[in-house]
């Protein structure tokens, strides 16, 4: 509804009075400098306006909107316009916000390591924002994040604005001389476009804005978790915080989100041991004269598992994956042949990483109760594996289940897997994977029944 010209702004050089109307539910303003333009009427901002309409505006107020344009509050007005102020309750106000959270991120990211600055935006979702930086060989952990923590809550106690200044490209290289990422991005601009930093605090950081107006605003910030990007080169911390108009309001609604955020964790993939089982079909060429009815076909079905763990976790794992398989072997009445396939002449990998797989194997097999002997030399070309031989009605042996252990694969240029380690250090180390087959060819295992059922 409209509003009366309003009485009592500050008499300042060359200022008249503003006349401007306002929807309550787009808190649009239609403004008017009654024939002044540029900063004539004493560098009024969206911040001032906002105040003078509703002091309550003004303490939510995050962004503003000049023209269609995205504004920083305290950036002046220059000419008549059509002015729009956005809250957190907005998705505007609410993405500059979080983008504004991102740089408070990069001002703690450098202050206690040093890193190199890559991007910082909000995601796309609407979940809150990371940052892009290059940590060398850094790997992050709970106790890295705790201290990024308190050196972000250091810049939002100290009511740091946000500065928006202009800049050449020549003193935007100048300004970035050390960061390539920087560099990169600059070097990417057309040659015609305005360059924009923003200091806060110690930060001067490339971005075209706009922010909000200081980082008090900011009322919640906490680390959920640190990832790694192609190569290991780029580590990404994503962050939440929250702004709302109640402090115990934003504390509720953060710890909602964390708590949220520890199920999720529960079952992210990057929590080790991963495990992962199919039931695929396999081909394989076998010759004409080789095919024995089910027991031998050339195409079929397996029930493959795949374990990636730390090395510390390769004893649990084994003992249960050995136990599974007991375990459905007795419900079928079946007794098992085991043998430890060891190194063949042609592997891959080291002969020391050999002998300690075969020896972790052999432990394995040592407590798993059951007589087993040596198969030189039958080992994958990876691994050493484990061997269940099972023998039909006729006494024929069938291998069925296996059980595998490599240390190559996840070391492969193709994977190159890594993860990042428990301990405070947060060193990064190789998984370790094992392959396990519990029915092994599904043809196989219903023809060994089949003969033994038709049989007895």
């Amino acid at each position: 509804m409209p509003v009366p010209i309003i009485k009592g702004f500050p008499q300042r050089k060359g200022f008249r009075r503003l006349k401007f109307s306002r929807s309550e539910k787009n808190s649009i303003f239609f403004l008017s400098t009654l024939g002044l333009c540029g900063y004539e009427y004493g560098g009024v901002d969206p911040s001032f306006l906002s105040f003078v309409h509703h002091t309550s505006l003004a303490s939510k107020a995050l962004v503003a909107e000049v023209n269609g344009t995205l504004w920083d509050m305290a950036s002046p007005l220059k000419c008549d316009c059509e002015l729009q102020i956005f809250t957190f309750e907005d998705n505007k106000g609410r993405d500059t916000f979080w983008h504004s959270s991102a740089h408070i991120l990069g001002q703690a990211l450098e202050a206690e390591y040093g890193c190199k600055l890559c991007i910082g935006p909000c995601t796309t979702k609407q979940e809150g924002f990371y940052y892009d930086a290059y940590y060398g060989g850094l790997g992050l952990n709970d106790e890295h994040l705790k201290k990024i923590e308190s050196e972000a809550e250091k810049a939002v106690k100290a009511k740091q604005c946000f500065e928006r200044i202009e800049v050449s490209r020549e003193q935007a290289l100048e300004i970035f001389s050390d960061n390539r990422f920087k560099i990169e991005i600059i070097n990417e601009l057309p040659a015609d476009k305005a360059i924009t930093v923003y200091r806060c605090g110690n930060l001067v950081d490339l971005c075209r804005g706009p922010h909000i107006p200081n980082t008090s605003f900011v009322k919640a910030f906490r680390c959920l978790k640190a990832s790694s990007s192609t190569g290991g080169v780029i580590k990404i911390a994503k962050v939440c915080s929250e702004f709302m108009e109640y402090h115990i309001r934003i504390k509720k609604l953060l710890q909602a989100y964390i708590k949220q955020q520890e199920e999720a964790k529960k079952y992210d993939h990057r929590e080790l041991p991963f495990r992962m089982a199919e039931f695929g079909v396999l081909h394989q060429n076998e010759a004409s004269g080789a095919l024995d009815g089910l027991t031998r076909v050339r195409r079929f079905m397996q029930d493959d598992a795949h374990i990636f763990c730390r090395k510390s976790q390769l004893k649990d794992e084994l003992k249960g994956v050995l136990d599974f398989i007991k375990y459905t072997y007795e419900i079928f009445g079946l007794s098992l042949d085991v043998e430890l396939s060891t190194r063949p002449e042609s592997y891959h990998g080291e002969q020391a990483t050999w002998d300690k797989a075969e020896a972790i194997l052999t432990e394995a097999l040592n407590e798993f109760g059951v007589p087993w002997q040596i198969n030189e030399g039958d080992g994958a070309f990876y691994g050493p594996k484990i061997d269940f031989g099972v023998c039909n009605a006729l006494k024929k042996k069938f291998q069925c289940a296996t059980v595998q252990l490599d240390f190559q694969l996840p070391d492969y240029e193709q994977l190159d897997l890594l993860y990042t380690s428990e301990g405070k250090e947060g060193k990064r180390d190789r998984p370790v994977m094992i392959h396990r087959a519990v029915l092994g060819s599904f043809e196989r295992f219903f023809g060994i029944l089949l003969e033994m059922a038709l049989l007895a």
